[in-house]
């Protein structure tokens, strides 16, 4: 998070069973490499740094078992230490950094949801509510709030906030199936992406909404349509947003019914919004997509000062990272050859 570090995972190996990992953090400029954490059994698969950038916090997928496991490495050198396991396991860091919030074994019977402290053992405290089909929750910018999709009292699916201190829980808007949802970086704000298909594993396909969370909630906006992925702007003035299209001529394997993406920036709260081209995404993007809701808490798209947009998509020489500008009549611009593009918090 404060830009000076990159936590990246070497694999090795002829064949998935003989597969090795090993997880490294360097410096931004890729100087002085250490490995923080290597195994030939535990493969990690997302990373997650805490906001102070002292401790990254990681998920593996141990050989022979479907659960994973959560991980802390605090960067000291000192072995990593277990914190949890699920199947699925999603989290979001508090931004003290002092705990996590867990959701675990999501649309199973047996989910939850709790906070996790981070003192010198590991504590879970479970939260007293009933949650839906979900996958990532999330603190507010503040830390007072959480948000997350629960079971009203009525039975119905809800996006909610759970006040820290009193408990009180605030329904921001009922739903049916599954949605991913993320707060402004600024301020209280909230914009989500319902889907009427229950599936976790499938994007969503329904429009990009908005509200402002007071009290009662009030409805800003919303825009588009099979949208299936969204990243607020670090200066919560926009959001860019990826919209599915079906072309007749297109063919893809790597998104299901739709054949390319569009990528479209709104304006907040004015809800202007452009497109800004089209593209077939590469492979490694398109299948962050389904678990969207997670991967906006870990990386974006945008540049810190919100005037660009880094995309990895197909060109007629293959996958390249491009650079569009979120305002102004300026093609987007390839800069080379690569398969994901993340930008730097700072």
């Amino acid at each position: 998070p404060d830009g000076n570090q990159i936590a990246y995972v070497s694999y090795s190996g002829s064949n998935p069973q003989d597969v090795e990992a090993h997880l490294y953090v360097s410096q931004s400029n890729g100087g002085d490499a250490r490995e923080v954490f290597a195994s030939d059994r535990m493969i990690p698969l997302f990373l997650y740094w805490a906001p102070d950038s002292n401790s990254l916090a990681f998920l593996s997928t141990q050989k022979g078992s479907n659960s994973q496991i959560l991980r802390l490495s605090k960067l000291d050198g000192t072995e990593s230490q277990v914190l949890d396991s699920g199947q699925p396991l999603f989290w979001s860091w508090a931004p003290s950094g002092k705990r996590m919030l867990i959701h675990g074994n999501a649309s199973r019977p047996d989910s939850r949801l709790a906070y996790l402290w981070l003192e010198d053992s590991i504590i879970e405290d479970g939260l007293p509510v009933h949650p839906a089909v979900f996958q990532a929750p999330e603190f507010s910018p503040d830390g007072n709030h959480i948000m997350f999709a629960g079971i009203t009292d009525d039975g119905e699916s809800a996006l909610m906030t759970l006040d820290r201190t009193t408990s009180l829980q605030n329904i921001i808007a009922k739903y049916e199936g599954t949605v991913s949802f993320q707060w402004s970086p600024v301020d209280d704000r909230i914009a989500f992406t319902p889907s009427q298909d229950a599936n976790l594993a499938t994007q969503g396909q329904g429009p990009l909404t908005v509200m402002s969370k007071q009290t009662p909630p009030k409805h800003l906006l919303s825009t588009g349509e099979n949208v299936i992925g969204f990243f607020w702007s670090p200066d919560g003035t926009k959001i860019a947003y990826f919209q599915g299209v079906v072309s007749q001529e297109g063919e893809t394997q790597t998104l299901g019914q739709f054949t390319h993406l569009e990528l479209h920036v709104v304006k907040i709260p004015q809800g202007e919004s452009e497109l800004l081209f089209s593209f077939v995404p590469s492979e490694q993007f398109a299948t962050l997509l389904p678990y969207i809701d997670q991967y906006q808490r870990t990386l974006t798209i945008w540049s810190p000062d919100s005037q660009y947009l880094a995309i990895s998509g197909y060109t007629q020489q293959g996958p390249a990272i491009v650079v569009a500008q979120a305002e102004g009549d300026f093609e987007p611009r390839v800069l080379e050859p690569g398969i994901l593009a993340v930008w730097s918090w700072k």
